[in-house]
């Protein structure tokens, strides 16, 4: 939502000033941190929220929101945009410390006794590790995508990309949605050794992928036009492009929701190096390596590019686990379900 709300803005400034680019750059140099963090509070997030640490979680969220108002205030006013990229990873490294203290407590207290089984701690850390590397890959492609864009289409060009870019993303973090349901129904399907239930579920996860990638590519057609200006792009050129690359880029719904629920799929049952590399391939490689291809020709090349990573990298999986492992795509046999 602070991307949504605060996006535009930045945009605006720097295709209108490119010289805000440099205060830009300054600002992401103090966030140069915040993904390690980030990794780390992701875990805390997931831990302690789902063994019912509902204080410690409401008590971080707050103090986030208040260090980094203060630290900005401050840390802005000292060292400038570079202080504020500071305080961003500092409020944060401050929401995981208030997560952890949920280590020393019972469900209903404090009691200061290590309150942490190890061995499980453990196993959830290399479940849920491939899906926090979501985000340092996002950051990936961020990065390539922008830094290319730059030098070959100036800040205009930045302004026009960063668009398509925010779309991209929304699609892959829209996806959870239908990827937790399919969590539920893959933990529910272990604890009762039922693949009918299993398959059941697969069935309706797929469905709703089909169905939901379907739509949004129908919302992204429909909106392609005014979306631009919703990100306060007023040249009309620029806004031209980004439409055009929105058009372009729309059809990866469909191919990031299958992508994300059959990385989940891998992720919880202990096919972690798949997840990894799934991800991998459809969030950084592929979408950035073909965007900085095909984009020197023209800028809606990089659109292409984007498109093509997701689906090449689902196919490249799916001829992988067929003709190589011999499995399906969504194979449960290893479950050892009955």
């Amino acid at each position: 939502m602070v991307y949504v709300l605060f996006t535009p803005q930045l945009i605006r400034l720097v295709a209108d000033d490119p010289s805000v680019y440099e205060n830009s750059l300054a600002y992401f140099k103090g966030l140069r941190f915040y993904p390690l963090v980030d990794m780390f509070d992701t875990f805390m997030f997931t831990y302690v929220l789902y063994r019912g640490g509902y204080i410690q979680f409401y008590t971080a969220l707050f103090l986030r929101i208040g260090a980094n108002a203060a630290l900005s205030w401050f840390l802005g006013s000292h060292m400038g945009l570079f202080g504020v990229g500071i305080a961003s990873v500092i409020s944060l490294a401050v929401a995981l410390l208030v997560k952890c203290t949920f280590l020393l407590t019972k469900k209903h207290g404090l009691t200061f006794r290590w309150y942490l089984n190890v061995r499980e701690v453990a196993n959830v850390t290399r479940i849920g590790f491939p899906e926090s590397m979501l985000t340092v890959f996002i950051v990936l492609l961020e990065v390539a995508i922008n830094n290319f864009t730059l030098r070959a289409y100036s800040a205009a060009g930045v302004a026009a990309v960063a668009v398509v870019i925010n779309v991209f993303e929304f699609t892959i973090y829209l996806g959870e949605g239908i990827s937790e349901y399919e969590i539920v129904a893959v933990n529910d399907s272990i604890g009762k050794e039922s693949s009918e239930r299993m398959d059941h579920a697969i069935r309706i996860t797929k469905r709703a992928a089909l169905l939901g990638g379907a739509a949004l590519i129908a919302v992204i057609l429909l909106t392609s036009g005014i979306l631009p200006a919703a990100f306060d792009i007023d040249d009309e050129e620029t806004a031209r492009q980004a439409s055009r690359m929105l058009m372009i880029v729309a059809p990866t719904a469909i191919f990031m929701f299958y992508t994300r629920i059959t990385a989940i799929f891998y992720e919880y049952t202990r096919r972690i190096s798949r997840t990894i590399i799934l991800f991998g391939m459809a969030v950084t490689l592929f979408p950035a390596s073909l965007a900085m291809l095909f984009g020197r020709g023209a800028i809606e090349g990089i659109a292409v590019g984007m498109a093509a990573g997701p689906v090449i990298a689902i196919l490249l999986m799916f001829l992988y686990v067929r003709l190589v492992k011999k499995e399906k795509l969504f194979d449960y046999t290893l479950m050892h379900l009955k």
